[in-house]
Parts: structure tokens; sequence; C-alpha cells
């Protein structure tokens, strides 16, 4: 008796690691040149205070993801067979107790992950409504700001457009899933399991369930209903088009806050006693700081990206052979 199955399935997960590592390395100089840009071009004065504050808070949780998804892949490592000797059972195999033990808690970690991929959604929308709202003590969720970007944000920002795409394509299905794992249901995702008889083991390969798929099928390449799909594959995948998406924003949020600049005034009257500029070592004139974290941001992002896309085509000649 058993479950034996064919997975769709990451072939090196130490490598995505090392993958989402880089890219949220990257995605953190984005968000610190965002908050220095703002500190260049805007008048208000608390930015080293309050705006480093939610910036640091966005960081904290994007690692935070990271953690989790490492937590998971040593939990598939760690859990992926059962030795029949030492932890015999008469029954059904897929209800041996360990396993059972072992699905609650590789579980709970992907409920962690999505949770914390909401969080920092709602952090970044406290981040960037900070730069635009009047009022500085009244920064906005997401669910907030993406409401404001459909009105008052609509006219007058550029990143408004981008906000209400990126609330289509993924914040709307992360809420929707969070949603139903809070206050409905737990995710009762399954498990291939193979039996070995020369060493009397079982191996296990842990699965997301075809509930959780269709969530986010939009982001899955060529998703197939019929399909099954490993349990570090979804949280991947969404994790990978989250920091897409923040790094999509991150450029408009540079548009709109270059977009009226008060740098020369703020090279005239420094705020804070602080210079916002360095000179120029070409022209000699004042050159924001911003500017040289925002050419060494874009050059590593483009460098990722470039480096990502190779990998991936590497792979798809590697299966095909």
């Amino acid at each position: 008796m058993g479950i034996t199955l064919s997975f769709i399935h990451i072939p090196d997960k130490k490598q995505d690691i090392e993958t989402i590592s880089e890219f949220i390395r990257v995605t953190t100089i984005g968000i610190e040149a965002i908050t220095q840009t703002y500190e260049d071009h805007r008048l208000f004065k608390n930015t080293s205070t309050r705006l480093f504050f939610l910036q640091e808070n966005l960081i904290y949780r994007i690692y935070a993801v990271l953690h989790q998804y490492e937590f998971l892949v040593d939990g598939l490592d760690t859990k992926s067979a059962i030795d029949l000797n030492a932890e015999p059972f008469d029954g059904n195999w897929e209800m041996h107790p360990t396993i059972y033990r072992y699905s609650n808690q590789l579980s709970s970690i992907v409920d962690s992950i999505f949770f914390n991929l909401n969080s920092a959604f709602d952090y970044l929308g406290h981040y960037i409504s900070y730069m635009f709202e009047k009022n500085k003590d009244r920064t906005l969720d997401w669910g907030k700001l993406a409401k404001t970007a459909r009105a008052s944000y609509k006219n007058n920002l550029k990143i408004a457009d981008a906000i209400q795409d990126v609330d289509v394509k993924i914040r709307i299905k992360l809420d929707n899933y969070r949603s139903e794992l809070i206050h409905r249901n737990r995710d009762l995702r399954h498990t291939g399991i193979t039996k070995i008889d020369k060493s009397n083991q079982l191996l296990l390969t842990f699965a997301a369930s075809a509930d959780a798929m269709k969530h986010f099928k939009n982001i899955i390449p060529e998703y197939d209903n019929e399909s099954n799909y490993t349990l570090e594959l979804l949280p991947s995948l969404v994790i990978y088009h989250c920091l897409r998406s923040i790094n999509y924003l991150i450029d408009y949020l540079k548009i709109d806050l270059i977009s009226g600049s008060t740098f020369e005034e703020n090279v005239k009257n420094p705020k804070n006693n602080e210079l916002p500029y360095v000179l120029h070592p070409v022209t000699k004139k004042p050159h924001p700081k911003s500017e040289f974290i925002w050419s060494e941001y874009k050059q590593q992002l483009n460098d990722f990206y470039l480096d990502f896309e190779q990998r991936k085509t590497e792979a798809i000649r590697d299966k095909k052979m």
C-alpha cells in the first residue's frame, strides 16, 4: 500500500535559497535608495527617524520570509524518510503518526511564509504612503493604499496604476489565501509515499494542495491542475513574484519622488545640517547622494535578472537532454 506520485519540484533547493537571498539583498538596496531619494528631493525633515523606521520594518519582514523558507527546505530535507524498523506501523502508510506530525509541522511553516508575505505588503503600504500623505502620522496598510491608488493618487502619481496592477495580480490572491487559512480551513496538503523494501523505509514527498495551487495559478509556469507540485515550489514561486512586484513599484516610486523635486532648495537650506549631495566627479556640481545608490541598485538588479534568466534557460535545456 502507498501513494507513489510524480512531482513537479525545484531541482536544487539550496541554490534556490541562495538565489532568493540574493534577490532580497538587491531589493533592500533599492528600498534604501528610495529612502535616500525622498531625503534628497523632498522638504520634509524627519526622514532619518520615521521613514527609516518604516524602511527597516519592511526589510525585516522580507527577510522573515526568507528565514521561514530556509526552515521549510531544512524540514523537507530532514523529514524525507521514515525507518519502519524503528517506527513500525501496520495500517495504511498515509496514516502513520510520524507522517501526520511531519505534515503538520511543514504545513505550519508554509502558512507562516504566506502570512509574512501578506505582512510585507502591509509594511510596504505604510512605507509608500508615508511619502505621499500630507499627514505623516497617517500611513496606510496595503488595502487602504490600494483604495487610495484608485482615488486620490490616481490623477497625481505614476505609481497609482502600478499599485493597482500589483494588487490585482498578487496581493488580493495572497490576502484571500491568508483569509482562508486564518478564518475558515487549514490547507490539507498531501504526501507522496514510496516503500523501499530493501531498507524497509518510507520515502516521503510533501506536496502543495490543489486548492493552494489554484489560488496562484496565474503565476505558475505551464500550470496543470492534474499535476502534483512539491510543498516548497509554490512558496518559492510566490516569493519571486512578490519580490519582482516590489522592485516594479520601486521604479515608480523613484519617478514620482523626483517629479517636483526640491533638491535645489535642499542644497541651499540643508536639512538637519547635512548636505543632500556630493560633488559630481566630472561636472563638480551638486549631485544627489541617492543617484549613486540608485545606479548601483539598478546595475545589480539587471545583473541578477540576466543571471536568473540564463540559469532558467540552462535548466530548461538540461531538462530536454
